[in-house]
């Protein structure tokens, strides 16, 4: 029995090693690779030296590995990989595998959607500093100018981690006293003295805040039914909502162009009753709100509101409330000229993306400096999808602009509007010469991207004579590439008026 034993023991192992060999030559059992978490996927990376092209480009290959677990192992690590990446899985597209070709496809437009919302973040080491110094930092980290009116010599001890750049600065203005403010339609940030909002969600470069709960009840005397003498008010003579109110605000290089009404998912009191209204549905958050005040079509805030139900009077608060508001975000700008050479333009027509422009007239160009130039133009817009939405015209505004040969900008002054219908308009625009930066009629300064209305220059040799602009040359419109985006918020006890 004792010398038979170890034989048993070898032909037991033997036999293991052998149905081993079996599956290791066929591939292996296909549940294995997806159901095993203990064994250790393969390593889709490859050697060291290799460049980053080649890297991503490994990693498109594994993409069509038969093993599933590479194949999930390659995904991953693109979907982490920046541009880099991203340029791989464009290239991928045509690549022979059929399998890679569909799993590119699959990852690009995701990856594309997240690195152009890629919020701005900082890292600041937690010390004392100055206001001044803070917001210093803060610029030089994210490249955005920005603008603080008050207590910039405070002492502020202040750090953060890899947070988004709304979240520092909102808890910068918990510290000191400033509030975001809303945007002018130019690419900066701006501090004002008031209480941080507590009530705020954030998604990546965007920030929501509850502003408000309005509720507002009526009933209408001439259609009442006050029913036996001493009843109470009752039937369709009485209203009663419920509304919260919200703004929006994007970091400046995500200027949005408009909201949906929020679409609620959950909505309780502090009782346990539902606020939800009967139609909290898709079809209910069609119709989109554009703001017309101040930055026409291109704005980093905008308002939205949601109406709520109350079940009853007895309830209090709101313990919790979520929803997604749908924003129409402006991802990507790019200038095209209508002409180079203004003078000689008249009548010269140019179609750019899905607009046409004519030149009718020009005037102005070549006369005493500071006389104003005028542009009359004829524009259509190929807007079949929806021929009614007269909002292009309004945007014309923000996105046409005139310029020397050097790029010195001319000031818009105004506009008159012509004839005009849905998808045709004629428009004639007055610009004025640009300003030399040391004429403002503020004095500001400029310390490492951070600029500060109203702080006297500190002395030092006089400036340079402002180089005088040439005549303007060029008329430049911008195209916009738009993005829809979803932004979630969840809101906690929030008191019931």
């Amino acid at each position: 029995m004792r010398a038979g034993k170890p034989r048993f023991l070898r032909r037991l192992l033997l036999c293991g090693w052998s149905v081993g060999m079996v599956l290791r030559v066929s591939g292996g059992a296909s549940g294995q690779d997806a159901a095993a978490p203990s064994a250790r996927p393969p390593k889709p990376a490859p050697a060291n030296n290799l460049t980053s092209e080649e890297t991503f480009q490994a990693l498109i290959e594994d993409l069509g590995s038969s093993q599933f677990a590479r194949r999930e192992s390659a995904a991953d690590a693109l979907r982490l990989g920046g541009q880099s990446a991203l340029k791989a899985l464009r290239r991928a597209q045509n690549h022979p595998d059929a399998e890679v070709r569909r799993r590119a496809a699959e990852l690009q437009g995701p990856l594309e959607a997240s690195l152009r919302l890629a919020p701005k973040r900082v890292s600041l080491e937690r010390k004392s500093r100055t206001l001044r110094a803070t917001l210093e930092e803060i610029s030089k980290s994210t490249g955005y100018t920005v603008e603080a009116w008050n207590n910039l010599e405070q002492q502020v001890d202040f750090g953060c981690d890899n947070i988004t750049l709304l979240e520092a600065v909102d808890q910068l203005g918990r510290l000191t006293g400033t509030v975001l403010q809303q945007g002018y339609g130019d690419d900066r940030i701006r501090l004002g003295a008031g209480n941080c909002p507590p009530l705020v969600a954030y998604d990546g470069p965007f920030r929501l805040v509850a502003t408000s709960l309005q509720q507002y009840r009526n009933i209408d005397l001439a259609n009442a039914n006050p029913g036996s003498p001493g009843a109470s008010v009752s039937g369709p003579g009485r209203t009663e909502t419920l509304t919260l109110g919200m703004a929006i605000f994007s970091e400046p290089r995500l200027p949005l162009l408009g909201v949906n009404e929020p679409r609620l998912t959950e909505a309780w009191t502090e009782d346990g009753q539902s606020l939800l209204p009967p139609a909290n549905d898709a079809a209910n958050t069609s119709r989109r709100h554009v703001s017309r005040y101040g930055n026409g079509y291109r704005s980093q805030t905008q308002m939205a509101n949601v109406v709520l139900r109350r079940p009853s009077g007895s309830s209090g608060s709101i313990k919790t409330i979520s929803g997604v508001v749908s924003c129409l975000v402006l991802v990507d700008q790019k200038q095209i000229p209508i002409t180079t050479e203004l003078a000689k333009s008249k009548g010269k027509s140019i179609d750019i993306a899905s607009t046409s422009f004519t030149i009718d007239e020009v005037t102005g160009v070549g006369d005493a400096p500071g006389k104003p130039i005028t542009v009359k133009l004829s524009v259509r817009e190929k807007n079949n999808d929806n021929p009614g939405d007269y909002t292009w015209m309004n945007s014309l505004y923000q996105r046409l602009e005139l310029t020397d040969a050097e790029g010195n900008k001319f000031q818009n002054q105004g506009s008159n509007w012509g004839t005009s219908g849905p998808n045709f308009a004629t428009i004639t625009f007055t610009f004025g010469p640009p300003i030399p930066q040391q004429n403002a009629a503020r004095a500001k300064v400029n310390i490492r991207g951070l600029v500060l209305p109203g702080i006297p220059a500190p002395a030092a040799k006089p400036a340079p004579a402002a180089k005088p602009a040439g005549p303007p040359t060029k008329l430049l419109y911008t195209t916009w590439e738009t993005m829809d985006h979803q932004v979630p918020f969840t809101f906690k006890d929030l008191p019931l008026p």
